[in-house]
This record gives C-alpha cells, structure tokens and sequence, in this order.
C-alpha cells in the first residue's frame, strides 16, 4: 500500500489539510497547513493534483513543489496560498497525519522521527545566514534544487536504458555523416 505524503486532518474539527510547512524555524511546534476544504474548486483540484504527483510526494516538504508550480489562472501556488490568507498556523499536536487509509500519526511525532534522521544522515548543525539578503538564500536553495534535480534526471536516465540499452545514444558520429 502506498504511502500519501502532506495529507492530514485537525484532531478537533477533522478538517482535511495539506501540511506545507511541518514545522517553522522560529517556532518548531507549529506548522503552517491550508485546508483543502475551504479552497475554491479551481484551486483545490490543482493542489491535489501536485500533492499527489510524483514530484510531490518525493519532497519532503510541500512548500518545495508548490513554490515551483502555477494554479491554472497563472499565479504561483504558495505565493497566491499566502496572499489568499489561506496558510494557517497550527501546532503540530493539533494536525493528525494520514499516510494511509485508516491510519494517523500526529504531525509533532513525525517531526520528532523525521529530525532523528536527519540528525543521524547530517550530524554537522546547519547556521542560517546572518545577511538579510534573501535573494542569496533563494538563488542558493534554487541551485541545491537543480543539483537534486540533476541527480533524478541521471538515474531515470539510467533505469530507462537498463530497461531498453537501444535507447543510450552511441559515441562517435553516424555513419556515412563524414566525407571520404
């Protein structure tokens, strides 16, 4: 069975949210959500549809893809979430996650594990940047971004020519594409 990422629901209301931020860097035990309920019918479909892409459920962390990706009117997804006043800030003890059907952990618990490995995969601790320039930030996320994509690219390359080797391209020009 397959696991769905950033899906959840409140504890007390049972509202159905999309979790973009698990947790904010000036206050750990709050996360920003949008509730999928209360989004207009335009905005809603799109934004199931990119939680539920691939791209999305590779992520860790959904506000990644949605500041990459457009709602069919044009606008950028978390700029116009923002704007639209639909992020909502929340504790994490307050969000129940559903990775599958019939099945929850709270956002807090899942914060907890996701921050054990990550401390065991990179033990060296991360500084924010002291400058306010947060066009260097962004250029510099981008740039960690397009590495990462990279890297995708080279391995599905790699699997479709494991599937079908006629597929590699071959070194050296054509034949006969030479003057004798």
């Amino acid at each position: 069975m397959a696991i769905t990422k950033h899906i959840g629901k409140m504890k007390d209301a049972g509202t159905r949210v999309a979790v973009v931020f698990r947790s904010l860097p000036e206050d750990p035990d709050s996360a920003l959500v949008v509730s999928t309920d209360n989004l207009p019918s335009l905005y809603h479909d799109a934004m199931i549809q990119t939680i539920d892409s691939a791209e999305g459920q590779e992520v860790n962390e959904l506000h990644d893809v949605l500041n990459r990706r457009q709602f069919p009117d044009g606008t950028n997804m978390l700029q116009s979430l923002h704007k639209g006043g639909y992020l909502i800030k929340v504790k994490t003890e307050d969000v129940n996650m559903m990775p599958r059907p019939n099945y929850t952990l709270p956002l807090n618990e899942l914060n907890t594990e996701i921050g054990k490995i990550a401390k065991d995969a990179n033990p060296e601790p991360t500084v924010a940047p002291e400058s306010g320039d947060m066009n260097s930030v962004e250029a510099k996320n981008l740039l960690a971004q397009a590495e990462t994509l990279e890297e995708q690219v080279k391995t599905m390359r790699e699997n479709a020519y494991s599937m079908d080797e006629t597929l590699r391209p071959k070194r050296g020009r054509p034949v006969g594409s030479t003057k004798k």
